[in-house]
């Protein structure tokens, strides 16, 4: 059962500016949205307006670069009404998603793209991106009909997309979508020759701060990797490597060390007593046994069992139920 919209409720324009017509909105969420890695992507249908909060999965702020695929919207923001015809791009800041502000619409269903990003992913600083939103831009060039091509092209086929696929396709989305933002603020996008003028240096701090987080998340992994780590967060590895320069170490180096002192720890932890040196070790993605004595030797000076028999926490035989397993907490 649809519902009309009034359009004074929902933005503020008054009804029937430049001839648009009104905005309806299901009674019922019904955007057709689809997930690549840690993008999102929302094809809305404008008859019916689904409600699409700006946030991607687990909750993170999302910017929306939405492009207007067929027909003419018409947009509400703090900067006033602007309308958006069938091939405009346009960028729209997190808080408030762009189906929201719609006031208006044109045509035959309008349909409306809008490609959801976590704010890392772009190489200009927070303050900067909410000068540049709620500005119509032709894709008839450059990064920006790079772009569009692909929204398109996503929107159309998403579906035949492979689950092996999804992650280089959405680095490559979200690698235009970056290009796109920088090529609005004026500035090159933060790549492999570092970041642009207008990109705030803090922002590589920040990614490297959710990255190093992943990491803690995934430590027991043990195909954790460099290309996996990359891959996750839409980053090349080359980039990645970059980011670890910072911090005088490399990718593979940091997650070593940190299983390293979490298998540590768990060695001198007497609640964990029973757990024999095997299961702390696979517990904590260290699957090579003579590898691991030899790490761990050479960074504590003595091997994982006499470092146990010092720390009075006594040994285990691992032979319990859940041996082999992650170590309890």
């Amino acid at each position: 059962m649809m519902e009309r919209a009034v359009v004074e409720r929902e933005s503020g324009v008054g009804r029937g500016l430049g001839g648009f017509g009104d905005v309806g909105v299901v009674g019922e969420e019904g955007a057709d949205v689809r997930e690549l890695g840690a993008l999102r992507l929302s094809v809305l249908s404008f008859a019916a307006a689904p409600r699409v909060r700006g946030g991607v999965s687990g909750g993170v702020p999302a910017w929306q670069v939405a492009m207007v695929a067929c027909g003419s919207v018409l947009v509400a923001s703090r900067r006033g009404a602007a309308r958006l015809e069938a091939g405009d791009l346009v960028l729209w800041e997190p808080g408030q998603s762009i189906d929201r502000a719609v006031a208006a619409v044109e045509g035959p269903a309008p349909r409306v793209l809008v490609l959801h990003l976590p704010d890392h992913l772009l190489p200009v600083s927070p303050a900067a991106l909410r000068e540049l939103t709620a500005r119509p831009v032709r894709s008839e060039r450059g990064a920006a009909a790079c772009l569009a091509r692909v929204l398109e092209e996503f929107g159309r086929r998403g579906r035949e997309v492979a689950a092996a696929e999804e992650p280089w396709l959405a680095r490559a989305a979200a690698d235009l979508a970056a290009a796109f933002v920088a090529g609005l603020a004026g500035t090159p996008t933060v790549g492999d020759n570092g970041p642009g003028p207008a990109a705030v240096p803090d922002r590589q701090g920040a990614l490297l701060r959710d990255v190093m987080a992943y990491i803690e998340r995934h430590l027991s992994d043990p195909l954790l990797s460099p290309g996996t780590i990359a891959a996750a967060h839409h980053i090349s590895v080359r980039y990645l490597h970059r980011l670890f320069q910072r911090e005088r170490s490399t990718v593979s180096g940091y997650v070593r060390d940190r299983r390293l002192e979490r298998c540590r720890a768990d060695l001198a932890d007497p609640a964990l007593a029973a757990h024999s040196v095997s299961r702390i070790r696979t517990g904590w993605g260290f699957r090579d046994a003579a590898a691991f004595s030899r790490t761990f030797k050479r960074t504590y000076g003595m091997a994982p069992s006499e470092y146990r028999r010092l720390t009075g926490t006594g040994t285990g035989t691992g032979s319990g139920p859940g041996a082999g397993g992650r170590p309890g907490r």
